[in-house]
């Protein structure tokens, strides 16, 4: 699939980390290449730019943070497109934030350092999926709060099994919490779309991530 007449819009309050994604986007061929050094910025060009095609953003910034553009975005916040398709950049410290990006419907995660080869396979996997946001209604429930909930013990019983990431069926449901270096991302319960298995797949590359998930039987 060929990026060249894709326009992406990089967001991330570091000029060197914002540097390298654009060298990894040329590299890969992206016709136009966006930046802000935050969420407010990037709201405003967004708003003013409509032709962008994708947002490529870090979580942690001033005055507005990644998972708020991305709610601004899905709520359609002072003209935001709700279905704009946004990539979020996320490392070890980020986990407890994961399972609210998730809620508000991200098109994937890239772990950090960003390679090329991930970087492509995002970005074709969005431009190659279609996808249609829920209400703005919806979304404005989802809380974004930085603290992350505890995690628990759950006991091995023979009503769960595991099963390795690229294995798991759409229609799943988690019977203990998938988490991240002891941090919850996603609570048990949970029943797996396509799009949440990919995303837990990609995270499965976090130091402190299992490749496997523990499923109701």
């Amino acid at each position: 699939m060929s990026l060249g007449g894709r326009e992406i819009l990089i967001v991330d309050d570091e000029p060197f980390s914002r540097a390298i994604i654009h060298t990894i986007l040329r590299e890969l061929g992206v016709g136009f290449i966006h930046q802000a050094r935050n969420g407010a910025d990037a709201a405003e060009l967004l708003v003013q730019q409509a032709t962008i095609d994708c947002v490529v953003a870090d979580f942690n910034m001033p005055i507005v943070n990644g998972l708020q553009l991305l709610k601004g975005i899905r709520t359609g916040f002072r003209g935001l497109q709700p279905g704009t398709p946004m990539v979020m950049l996320t490392g070890n410290a980020d986990a407890s934030l994961v399972g609210a990006a998730m809620a508000l419907d991200v098109n994937g995660f890239i772990v950090k350092p960003a390679s090329a080869a991930a970087m492509k396979a995002r970005l074709e996997a969005v431009f190659g999926e279609p996808f249609h946001p829920r209400s703005p209604q919806h979304y404005a429930k989802v809380a974004i709060g930085r603290a992350a909930a505890a995690a628990h013990d759950v006991q091995k019983t023979a009503s769960m099994r595991q099963v390795r990431l690229d294995m798991v069926p759409e229609g799943a449901v988690l019977a203990k919490p998938f988490s991240i270096d002891g941090v919850p991302v996603l609570q048990a319960g949970v029943p797996l779309s396509r799009r949440m298995i990919q995303q837990l797949a990609e995270l499965a590359a976090m130091p402190g991530a299992e490749p496997t998930a523990w499923l109701k039987v």
